[in-house]
Parts: C-alpha cells; sequence; structure tokens
C-alpha cells in the first residue's frame, strides 16, 4: 500500500513564495541523521508524483536538476545551514532546510538566504568549497524607513534576484539593491525619492516591497518595486543598470509634479517589458503604455530640431516633426514643457500642448503594433525572448476588440495566439516555457500543455487548484504547486494514483443548498437538464426525482434561509429572496405566507417532527423545539416562541441584558430542549419559566465574540449520540457541554462527527491528525499526511457509510479508515488513499445516503456524487 500512497504538502504561502521569508515549518530536523538520498525525491515512472508533505518549494538548477526545500520546526544555525547545502550539493536529490535558495549563478554557485540570519547573503561554490557572504544595507541608509515587523525595525534580503547576460548578479533587500560585478559588489538605494519627498503607501507603515527585475538584449537591467494594498510602498518610477552605471527614470516629470497626487497613477509600476530601441512596455496594474528609457545627445538634438519646425512656413514639415515628437511619448514631456516657456510662436506653442496631451491620453491607452490595450499583465519571457501577455481588453489594427493572450517580441511585434488558449487568462497563475519546447499552464482548476498548435489537458476537472509552476527538471517533471503541496508531473508515464467513479452536478452557486434528509436521501437544487433552470429535487436509485417548490425556484444566485430535515421525511424550506415558506409532508409541498404562519397552523405537526439535532442550512433562519412543546422561530434579528397559543417576543429580553444585540447567529437546544444557547454578539442560555424569559451567560463563559461567524462550527458536528454540545474554540481544543457548564476539552481539535458508535470525531489540522473519542472516554489518533494543509477556516469534513468504515475529506482527495473498538481501546487503520477523479478541497458538506453514495459538496457551482466501493458492513446513512 506504501507504494501507492500520495502525501500532502503543507507550507505558509506569502505573497510571491511558498515559505514564509523568515521561518520553517513542520518536519524533523535536516541536519539530524537523515543526510543520505531520500527516495521519496527521486523520479518515479508514474504520471504524478505527490511529494512528501514537508517539501515546500523546489528550486532547479543549471544542470536541470531540483533542490527541495524542506520545511522544519525549530531554529537552525547559519553553521548547520552551511553543513547542510555542503552536503546537499553531492546528492541525487538534494534537500535542506533552514533557509531559502535565491540563485543559481552560471559558473555553478549558488546564492542563499538562511533563516538564522535575514540579513545575510550567502554564495557557495560547490566545485571549490569556498562560501561568500554579503551583508544587508549599511545602517546609514535606513533613513527613512520604519517597518514594525515583530517590534523593531528591519532590513533584510528578500527572495528576488537575477543575473544579466552580462554576468553581474543582482540581489535585493528591503532597501535596494547589490550588484556583484566581476567579483566587485556595489549597492544601489531604490527609494530616497520616496524619503525625501514623503512618498509612502501609509505614513505609519513606510515599509517599501520586494524589487523586480527585467532585462533588455543590450543586457540592461531594469528595476522597480510595485505599489502594495497591504501597506507597502513602491519605488517612484524605475531604475536602469547598464553594467556600470545607475539610471532614474520617471514616468511623469517630476520638477512639474512633485506631490503624491500627480505620482500615483504614472510613477506607480507594476510591470516593465523591455522592448529595443531603448524602449520598455510599462503597465501601472492597469493600462499600459511605451516609454523611451533613455535619450541621448544626438537625441535630443534632434527633438531640439523638431520642437522649431513645428513652426516652419511648411504644412508638411510641421506635420512630420508634430508625428515624430509624439510617437516619443512622455519621455519628451520635460523638454517640451521647457519649450512652452522659450518659444511664443503661436503655432509652436499650440502644438506643444497639443503632443503633451496626446502623451498623456496615450500613456492610458498605449498602442503597440497596432495594438490598444487596456489591462495588461505579463506572464513570462520564453527562451525566445518572447513577453507573453494577457489582456482584459484591445483593440486590433482592424477596429475590432479582443481579449485573451498575446505575445510580444523583442521589437515590439504583437501576435495573438489561438482561440484555444483564449480562456485561460482569466485564472492563470503560472506559465513555463520547457526546454522540450513546449509551453506549461496552471489556472486555479486545471493545468495544460501547449506544444505547437495543440493544447493537452494534464488535470481533470476535479484535480486541486494547481496554480503555480516552479519549474521544469533535466528527467523532464514540471513541479506544480497549489501554495500548501508540490505535485511533480512527467508525459509518458501512467497515472497510478487510485480512483473512485464521480459523476458531476451543475448547482447554483451557493454552498447552502444541499441536506439528507431523516430517512437518508439526498436533496438539493439542480439544473434541469432539459430546460437549464434550478430546481429542487432528491436522489434515488435512478437518478435525480424532481420535487420543485410551488413556483419552482426563481433565481439562480439565491440560497435558502432554511434549508431544514425534519423528522420522518419531511422538510421546511424558505427562500431568501422571500418570506414564504414551504412545508414538504413526504409527499408534496404545502405553501405558507411565512414561518409564523406555518408554526401557528401546523404547530402540534412540528412540535413531533422537530429534530433539535439534525442540521440542514439554517444560518438566517432556524427552527426549534423545548421539552414543552414551544417552537422557537429564530429569523436573523428577530426571535420568539410559541406555544399553540400564543407568541412570546425573545429578542426584546436579550437587548435589556446585552444592548449590542444584533442578528441570531445561531440557536442550539440544550439539555434536550430545557434551554437553549443563542448567539448574538455573545454567548447566552435563554428558557422560558412561567411565560418569562429567562437569560444568562454560561459559566465558564464562552468566548464572547460569539460561535456563529465561525466557519467551521456551520459543517462540524455539534451534538454526540449522547446529546452532548461540542462547539469549536480552535484548532486544538473545543467547549463541551455536558450537564449545566461548558468545559475545554484539550487536545482534540475541530469536532466533525458522531459515528453510530457515539465515538465522536476531531480533525486537528495543525498537526494533521484525526482525534477519536469513544462514549467510555477512551481516546485514539491517527496522524496522516493528507490531513495537513486542510483551509482554516474549512477543515475537512468526515461521513459514515458503515459501522467502522469513515471517509475524511481532505486537499489530496478522500481519505478511507476503518475503526473499531477492542478491550485495548480504539483502533484506527487507514485503507485507502483515492486522489485521481475525486472531489478534493474545500469541503463545506460531506453526506453518504442510503444508497451508499458519497455527496461533496456543492464546490464552486458543483455537487459530486462518489459511487464507494463495495463494502461488506450494513450502511449506516450518516447525515449530519
Amino acid at each position: 500500500m506504501r507504494d501507492f500512497r500520495l502525501v500532502l504538502l503543507v507550507c505558509i504561502l506569502t505573497v510571491g513564495s511558498f515559505c514564509h521569508d523568515g521561518f520553517g515549518e513542520s518536519s524533523e530536523p535536516a541536519t539530524g541523521p537523515g543526510k543520505a538520498e531520500r527516495t521519496d525525491l527521486l523520479p518515479k515512472k508514474v504520471r504524478w508524483q505527490t511529494l512528501s508533505a514537508d517539501v515546500c518549494d523546489v528550486k532547479i538548477d543549471r544542470q536541470g536538476r531540483p533542490w527541495f526545500h524542506i520545511s522544519h520546526k525549530g531554529k537552525i544555525s547559519v553553521a548547520q545551514f552551511k553543513r547542510q547545502v555542503e552536503r546537499a550539493a553531492k546528492l541525487k536529490a538534494p534537500w535542506f532546510s533552514g533557509g531559502r535558495i535565491a540563485l543559481f549563478d552560471s559558473t555553478g554557485r549558488i546564492w542563499l538566504l538562511p533563516y538564522a540570519d535575514r540579513k545575510l547573503l550567502l554564495g557557495y561554490d560547490p566545485e571549490s568549497g569556498k562560501w561568500i557572504e554579503r551583508r544587508v544595507a549599511p545602517a546609514k541608509d535606513w533613513s527613512g524607513y520604519n517597518e514594525n515587523h515583530h517590534q523593531s525595525r528591519k532590513v533584510w534580503f528578500t527572495m528576488p534576484a537575477h543575473q544579466s547576460k552580462t554576468g553581474s548578479l543582482y540581489f535585493s533587500d528591503r532597501l535596494g539593491v547589490h550588484v556583484l560585478t566581476k567579483g566587485r559588489w556595489s549597492y544601489q538605494h531604490l527609494y530616497k525619492l520616496n524619503i525625501k519627498h514623503k512618498l509612502y503607501v501609509s505614513q505609519t507603515k513606510k515599509s517599501f516591497y520586494k524589487p523586480r527585475f527585467a532585462e533588455d538584449a543590450a543586457g540592461r537591467v531594469y528595476v522597480w518595486t510595485s505599489w502594495r494594498y497591504d501597506e507597502q510602498t513602491g519605488t517612484v518610477g524605475f531604475f536602469v543598470h547598464d553594467g556600470k552605471t545607475w539610471t532614474h527614470h520617471l514616468i511623469c516629470d517630476w520638477r512639474q509634479a512633485p506631490g503624491p497626487a500627480n505620482t500615483s497613477e504614472l510613477n506607480r509600476l507594476e510591470y516593465i517589458v523591455p522592448l529595443t530601441g531603448r524602449r520598455a512596455m510599462v503597465s501601472t496594474g492597469g493600462p499600459a503604455f511605451i516609454v523611451t528609457t533613455q535619450l541621448d545627445a544626438a537625441m535630443k538634438k534632434r527633438i531640439q530640431e523638431d520642437i522649431i519646425l513645428l513652426g516652419d512656413n511648411f504644412w508638411k514639415v510641421r506635420e512630420a516633426a508634430h508625428e515624430r515628437l509624439e510617437r516619443l511619448g512622455l519621455v519628451v514631456r520635460p523638454m517640451l514643457n521647457k519649450a512652452l516657456k522659450q518659444y511664443k510662436d503661436p503655432e509652436i506653442v499650440v502644438r506643444l500642448q497639443h503632443i503633451i496631451r496626446a502623451g498623456e491620453w496615450a500613456a492610458k491607452s498605449p498602442t503597440v503594433d497596432g495594438y490598444t490595450f487596456h489591462d495588461l499583465r505579463v506572464w513570462c519571457v520564453d527562451a525566445e525572448g518572447n513577453t507573453w501577455l494577457v489582456a482584459d481588453q484591445y483593440r486590433r489594427p482592424d477596429g475590432r476588440m479582443g481579449r485573451g493572450i498575446l505575445k510580444i517580441s523583442p521589437q515590439g511585434k504583437i501576435s495573438p495566439l489561438p482561440k484555444y488558449l483564449h480562456g485561460w487568462y482569466y485564472s492563470a497563475r503560472g506559465i513555463l516555457h520547457g526546454r522540450d519546447g513546449r509551453v506549461y499552464f496552471a489556472c486555479y482548476v486545471k493545468c495544460a500543455v501547449f506544444d505547437g498548435e495543440k493544447i493537452f489537458r494534464i488535470t481533470d476537472d476535479m484535480e486541486s487548484r494547481y496554480r503555480y509552476i516552479l519549474g521544469r527538471d533535466a528527467d523532464g517533471r514540471v513541479y506544480f504547486s497549489d501554495g500548501q503541496r508540490v505535485a511533480a508531473f512527467r508525459f509518458g508515464y501512467p497515472d497510478v494514483r487510485p480512483t473512485l467513479p464521480t459523476t458531476i452536478y451543475e448547482v447554483p452557486r451557493g454552498r447552502s443548498m444541499v441536506c439528507l434528509d431523516s430517512t437518508g436521501r439526498l436533496w438539493a437544487v439542480v439544473f434541469n437538464a432539459k430546460t437549464r433552470k434550478p430546481q429542487m429535487a432528491w436522489f434515488g436509485p435512478n437518478g435525480w426525482n424532481p420535487a420543485d417548490l410551488p413556483g419552482g425556484i426563481k433565481t439562480q444566485h439565491t440560497n435558502f434561509r432554511l434549508f431544514q430535515p425534519l423528522k420522518r421525511g419531511f422538510l421546511v424550506v424558505q427562500g431568501a429572496g422571500s418570506d414564504r415558506a414551504f412545508l414538504f409532508n413526504g409527499d408534496e409541498w404545502e405553501t405558507y405566507a411565512n414561518l409564523r404562519e406555518l408554526v401557528e397552523k401546523r404547530h402540534s405537526l412540528l412540535a413531533k417532527l422537530l429534530d433539535n439535532q439534525r442540521w440542514g442550512n439554517d444560518y438566517y433562519a432556524k427552527l426549534r423545539v423545548d421539552d414543552k412543546g414551544r417552537v422557537w422561530v429564530v429569523e436573523w434579528t428577530k426571535a420568539a416562541a410559541y406555544d399553540g397559543k400564543r407568541w412570546i417576543d425573545l429578542r426584546g429580553p436579550l437587548v435589556k441584558v446585552n444592548s449590542d444585540a444584533d442578528a441570531f447567529y445561531f440557536c442550539i437546544s440544550l439539555e434536550r430542549g430545557k434551554k437553549m444557547l443563542v448567539d448574538n454578539r455573545g454567548v447566552f442560555v435563554m428558557w422560558i419559566d412561567n411565560g418569562r424569559v429567562r437569560i444568562e451567560r454560561p459559566k465558564p463563559p464562552l468566548p464572547r465574540r460569539g460561535i456563529g461567524n465561525h466557519y467551521a462550527a456551520r459543517t462540524g458536528m455539534w451534538f454526540d449520540r449522547q446529546g452532548r454540545l461540542w462547539i469549536p474554540r480552535d484548532s486544538g481544543s473545543c467547549f463541551l457541554v455536558d450537564g449545566k457548564h461548558p468545559k475545554v476539552v484539550e487536545n482534540t481539535g475541530f469536532p466533525r462527527f458522531a459515528d453510530s458508535a457515539g465515538r465522536v470525531w476531531f480533525l486537528n489540522q495543525q498537526h494533521g491528525k484525526l482525534v477519536v473519542l469513544a462514549p467510555n472516554g477512551r481516546r485514539a489518533e491517527l496522524k496522516n499526511e493528507w490531513l495537513q494543509g486542510t483551509i482554516a477556516a474549512v477543515p475537512a469534513a468526515v461521513a459514515e457509510d458503515a459501522p467502522g468504515s469513515v471517509w475524511v475529506s481532505t486537499r489530496l482527495g478522500l481519505l478511507h479508515v476503518r475503526v473499531r473498538s477492542t478491550d485495548k481501546g480504539i483502533v484506527l487503520q487507514p485503507v485507502k488513499h483515492y486522489e485521481r477523479g475525486v472531489p478534493k478541497g474545500d469541503c463545506w458538506k460531506m453526506f453518504v445516503d442510503k444508497y451508499r453514495n458519497l455527496w461533496f459538496g456543492p464546490q464552486n457551482g458543483r455537487l459530486y456524487r462518489v459511487q464507494l466501493p463495495k463494502n461488506s458492513l450494513k450502511p449506516a446513512c450518516s447525515g449530519r
């Protein structure tokens, strides 16, 4: 079984990297006894190879060898880190922890950033065994920088690095760029203009973002920093290094517009694409435009001559000079503004004003090779020097509009790519031009390879959300990541991952329109295959059976306020767009003006059918019954109880106790209906005594922030088979309400499920394990790499298809677990991991119906039905 077990990556993703810049994560120390090859990192003859959970990044060196960054708890010293790198350089599959690789240069050196000293840059030459060290910018350059990180001001090295065609190496820190040329170091500060004129995103956090690099055909290196919304400041304009000297370029005239408002648009850059002729395509995150980065003496002389020719006696001469100046764009604006003060000729003045305005307009709607762009993004530069672009909108030379992927040559020639690629730019996050000539694409829900004029899908509709491509090694493995795990893909090999038959049903986007009734039938709002309109239906042995609401579902994008299963197969439904309530009596729907009318007319029936422990969708509205047969109707900001004769107001008394009372997020039965636990900007216990509403806070108090907005609680378990209430507290503990007072149960996790034997299942995401508690107090744990890296707000769901047979949703797929109780305790055994062709990722709801279908979702407008393998055990029909 081990040969087929695929595992899960967990890593903390920050902007532009797959581990935090400062500290490693889980795993055993790489400095321990494991100094030999790791066979799990070596290539296998399979199509997909999911790497171990401790692999959080991959870097490919110049020989095509992958270096694996392994996460690690604790601190690794610089000396230990150096020894790791020296050892790793001798392995077929190098692996290390305690730092990051910044660059592999052309001489074979490895440049690294150790976590133990973030102000240190290390270079290692495997051939000579020598190390090079470089410190960050000296303290005298820190003036004006006061990033408050861990309560102290710090300047450290960042990941972006670059090697130019001339062999110069560029490394970045939080203030500027370090350049190593022929063994000599130099430093360029990038933010002196920001500091001088106090240009920051936030005046309270003067922190600068990571530099970006680009290079033109002549070997000139462009450096800039984007302006981020998370209060990190970018450069004003951009910098160009020709190998000897630095030049600072402003898009707009700084002398004419020194204020922040005038620099925020054109001088705050997102992308730069170098072209020939000392030109560059510049994008501010929206519009892109062309700028000339340098005016030599001959060009300046020509500009002065053209300015004079604007007043020539011959119209054709004036027009020709006008067009030449207009084509130069914003770079000539300083000279034109100066000329406006020098020349008095009305013809020259008017034309100069027109050229300046035209340059400003062209900056917002640039035209390149006859194409006018709006909102341009850059994917990559391929091996031939072509830049791959993504445009939300562009106008072709023939006037037609388009959107999608284009390619621009270094000479500025635009080539639209085939139409079948146009759908990829919506969610594209990664692109790789492989050494085999293929181009690999990674999107949120699919990955593909572009081979000549053909495109091949390499993931199916249920593949995890790979959206980053880390590189391609010499063995042909392409490494993909979803930000939490890494997988390697290879052409020409079979996909040996276990799978189960899965069917996808299209449903309106909304995570709440699915529930399992008390008879074990799955109810959902699905699209009719013929009319393409949404309708209510339940799933049977022969497929979907329509049971639509009177009048049908009015909108495709509406969740239900209430979608609650009752006993004996009854349902209560209330649409979000209307107060009308519907009761399904087992055969047909009954319609009522609102929930209160339903309760008044069907009180005696509802008092018998309401199940306080069964959950559908009742976030905005909920129905409960207390031990005296009173039906509680809680509707977001309103709440009242009906005893068969009169309504008892619940909100008014709560407002007197808590003036901040807002919406009722939850109403949970306590002590089998004697009391109710409500969450309304605070957690309170409410009950009715002789017609009067009583209210008190739980002792010890539950979190004052409440539990209503805790996403993990919505899809988890509230009650176990004994009627005890479990409330999520954090990823490692929860509250147990057993009797009068709640208590904290440590080392558990998110309560997810109560199985048919009364055992309570918890997911402890932090430690990647399942925790199971039996009614007799016995406990068991199952650690599994698949359980790591589930989304914090939406932990894995758990369902049972038969006593002792449990299914767990994970980031990689479905995990099948067997559980049995013995005289010595609880035994948990992972049976099989299903990854290929099964749903994975976020799981708001998961059920097993009475026909042994596992239902997963809804997720992104899809509901998944997984046909479980045959099981000799008797069905359990889970559904909470």
